[in-house]
């Protein structure tokens, strides 16, 4: 591995902490600038935003609906693990784990896989795809999340969607 690969590597992983500590803090136009200007978010097979703007002001509004951001007593905690890289020039695919907590405890979880391109000396998102594994049904995202994945319910058995 080069110096350049590595250093690729390290600010591709940079962009995706940036990313979840952005959401966390309700940051969103933070978290929108860690993609292009043009690119997309699918959050759900439902819903999937175009640009900046869009990803601010679409996941910034539900934050807000929901009480994230404007409350002590509640909190979101994104976790990224066994992020894969693999490098193709200016361009770049990555893939790894998020687990989300809450103040209820473990909220959702699943896997982002990303296409970054390089944009002069950052790596940016073009484009992200979020698949979710399993979701709390006590969880405050569960309406937007119905159908997505398996529900976990008390017993921390995964079962179908109500």
């Amino acid at each position: 591995m080069t110096t350049d690969e590595f250093m690729a590597i390290e600010q591709i992983r940079a962009t995706i902490t940036r990313y979840a500590w952005s959401v966390d803090a309700a940051d969103y136009v933070a978290m929108a600038r860690c993609f292009t200007v043009g690119g997309k978010l699918q959050v759900t097979s439902e819903m999937t935003l175009h640009g900046r703007q869009d990803i601010s002001d679409t996941l910034g509004g539900r934050a807000l609906a929901r009480g994230h951001g404007n409350s002590g007593t509640r909190f979101q905690r994104h976790n990224v693990s066994n992020i894969q890289i693999e490098l193709d020039g200016d361009r770049a695919a990555a893939r790894c784990y998020f687990t989300v907590f809450t103040e209820i405890g473990l909220d959702h979880l699943g896997r982002y896989e990303d296409r970054f391109v390089k944009h002069g000396t950052e790596w940016l998102m073009e484009d992200r795809v979020c698949r979710l594994d399993a979701v709390s049904a006590r969880s405050r995202f569960a309406p937007a999340l119905m159908g997505e994945a398996p529900f976990i319910q008390e017993t921390g058995e995964a079962q179908a969607p109500p």
